[in-house]
């Protein structure tokens, strides 16, 4: 009796055993050829050795599309072919647009794929590591299935994957390579930070008010599942899919930043440039007074100025006499903290200016590791010159610890220093000038050292804090990148649960425009900060609490008295402002792109203050609030 032929795709004879022979087949089929081909080749048959590893390639490759077909019913296997086949397609396209048409396109798809591959495959790791079975693994384990499922997330995943790649070949290539690497990191790192946010808005406030809605949650919670283990797995979750997202695409930035910095730079100083100011960590320090000056002293003079030109806000009465040391002493010990100050201010952009065919010495000191990676550190300036010269033309002597520099080596003449104002320079130090504490004093004069007669009656100045630093290396590119990644991987845990907390009592619109408000809040509370204080007139920082209250009252009824209503209205609206700015994290003040992507250190210390306010302060707060409404909100109404 002749047995019934075999279902179609449904074989029974192909049973677990032999797609495994045939997985076995296949990787043993790899090792021979190959091991073969190696041989053939040390033993000087490289011809055939070539042959045969193409050979082998080329069958394992048939036995491969053999086995996808025959065991396609098999989950895994199915997966399996779908992913190398997307994956040969992809290979085989970039290198035959490599070899003939235009490699932008053919490093473009070359990129989408290894983001995809890698993304994919750490995918399945998470939902491997999710798998044990705990409560809040197994809802971390949902969300992370959700989001996958979510088309708005889905949208962000695949802008995030097609912006790190597209970049760079889409920069400027008569730029210098030190502006487009840094034009890249600027804005690969931002955008991807960005996207990463809306998504997380999006997924945390969507999936707890998708569930309420659809009223999934009731099959949630009748399991043996807390609130706090429901709340803390969807944070879970949300969690580690950044974490995953933000590798990729650090491993992309990083890919393709070494794919840049390979390419010719315009001049030697160009390639300089990038090993040195870009691919680098830099510390910053900051200038000292040396100890020829008195910084009480310069304190007393400009009091003496300014209690000249208006004797009644400086000093109470007309006839103080401050030649008197009696009376001098008195007169400071009564000034305000807001007018000490502004003493001191003044003070600091004094000594940071330069007069003309005058000198001002500028102490540095700390620069003992100076020395470990280069042999030279960077003092970068930024001059300003006051009125401003028609060509913008600064002209500079300078000294280091007394003795000319730059000279010629062949004449022995100090070559002067020209630079244009309201531009950042940097130039090299020797750190053979850096003494054995650590220290070097640099001179600047305020004159043109090779033709005295065009020097300008112009003063120059340097911003205090920020005009005028040396800088030297104390890391490398890598690590400085990976901390900048978590700093923005904690950014994104505070919005997770922002989101989550919102959910718990707005709906999926209202969460969404609550968090995108705090989120905007957040990133600008750096400029809206400075706003407020040129709005209404706020308190010196430098003065302490109780100061800043004193002080804001007596301004306050000083304003009302004087009939100036409107400003002194605009002080509690001030403070209104600095109040939400105070309760919401700033992000701009944990953002390390400019940092990274101008080769300055994004310090332990950052990271450290990021972990302490972003993920644990701020993320706590938003976890206990949306923990308590969440455990008062009744989900649903017994009807007996």
């Amino acid at each position: 009796m002749m047995a019934a032929p075999d279902p179609p795709n449904h074989p029974p004879s192909r049973s677990p055993r032999s797609w495994r022979f045939w997985l076995a087949t296949f990787i043993g089929l790899i090792l021979v050829s190959q091991g073969m081909g190696v041989l053939l080749i040390l033993q000087q048959l490289r011809g055939g050795g070539v042959i045969v590893v193409t050979a082998g390639w080329v069958l394992a490759f048939a036995w491969l599309c053999y086995g996808f077909w025959a065991w396609r019913t098999v989950p895994w296997v199915r997966k399996a072919s779908v992913a190398v086949l997307a994956s040969v397609a992809c290979v085989g396209a970039a290198i035959v647009l490599w070899n003939t048409g235009p490699r932008t396109l053919s490093i473009v798809i070359a990129g989408v794929w290894a983001m995809t591959a890698a993304f994919v495959g750490g995918l399945a790791m998470i939902r491997f590591v999710l798998g044990y079975g705990h409560p809040v693994t197994g809802v971390a384990r949902t969300l992370v299935d959700e989001a996958i499922r979510m088309k708005v997330a889905l949208v962000f995943i695949v802008g995030i994957i097609l912006l790190v790649p597209v970049l760079p070949v889409s920069l400027a290539s008569g730029e210098r390579l030190e502006y487009r690497i840094q034009t890249f990191l600027t804005y690969s790192v931002s955008g991807m930070s960005v996207l990463l946010s809306l998504m997380t808005i999006f997924l945390a406030c969507g999936t707890i008010s998708t569930e309420l809605q659809q009223k999934q949650i009731f099959l949630t919670m009748t399991k043996p599942i807390g609130r706090a283990q429901y709340l803390a797995g969807k944070w879970l979750g949300i969690a580690l899919l950044n974490l995953l997202l933000v590798s990729v695409s650090g491993l992309a930035v990083y890919s393709f930043t070494w794919l840049l910095a390979q390419q010719p730079a315009m001049e030697a100083w160009d390639r300089v440039a990038v090993d040195e100011k870009v691919l680098v960590a830099r510390e910053s320090v900051l200038p000292q007074m040396p100890p020829d000056m008195n910084r009480q002293s310069l304190f007393v003079e400009r009091f003496r100025q300014l209690y000249g030109e208006d004797p009644v806000r400086w000093g109470g009465e007309v006839s103080l006499n401050l030649d008197d040391p009696a009376v001098l002493n008195n007169a400071l010990q009564k000034l305000p903290p807001q007018l000490t100050s502004e003493i001191n201010t003044a003070v600091e952009a004094k000594w940071h200016s330069i007069a003309p065919r005058a000198r001002q010495t500028y102490r540095f000191t700390g620069l003992q590791g100076a020395g470990q990676y280069t042999d030279t550190v960077q003092l970068r300036f930024k001059a300003q010159a006051y009125p401003q010269p028609e060509d913008k033309r600064i002209y500079f002597g300078m000294w280091l610890n007394g003795r000319p520099y730059p000279y010629d080596p062949v004449t022995g003449r100090q070559q002067p220093v020209m630079v244009s104002a309201d531009d950042f320079h940097v130039l090299p130090i020797p750190v053979s000038e850096i003494d054995a504490n650590g220290t070097i004093d640099i001179t600047l004069s305020n004159e043109n050292r090779e033709t005295q007669d065009k020097t300008l009656s112009v003063s120059v100045g340097f911003k205090p804090g920020k005009g005028l630093a040396v800088l030297y290396r104390v890391g490398g590119f890598e690590a400085n990148l990976t901390r900048t990644l978590l700093i923005l991987w904690l950014r994104l845990v505070f919005l997770g649960m922002l989101g989550l907390a919102a959910s718990t009592f707005l709906g999926f619109p209202v969460a969404c425009l609550f968090s995108l408000l705090i989120y905007v809040t957040a990133i600008s509370a750096g400029f809206l900060a400075e706003s407020l204080e040129s709005f209404a007139s706020s308190a010196p920082s430098s003065l302490t609490i109780w100061q800043q209250i004193v002080w804001t009252i007596t301004v306050f009824f000083s304003h009302l008295s004087a009939g100036e209503i409107w400003e002194a209205v605009k002080m509690p609206i001030a403070l209104l402002g600095d109040a939400v700015v105070l309760l919401i994290p700033s992000f701009s003040k944990f953002n390390p792109v400019p940092l990274m992507a101008d080769g300055m250190l994004v310090s332990w210390e950052l990271l450290r203050d990021a972990a302490l306010w972003l993920g644990l302060v701020s993320t706590g707060v938003c976890a206990v609030t949306g923990l308590v409404i969440f455990r008062c909100r009744e989900l649903a109404r017994v009807i007996v």
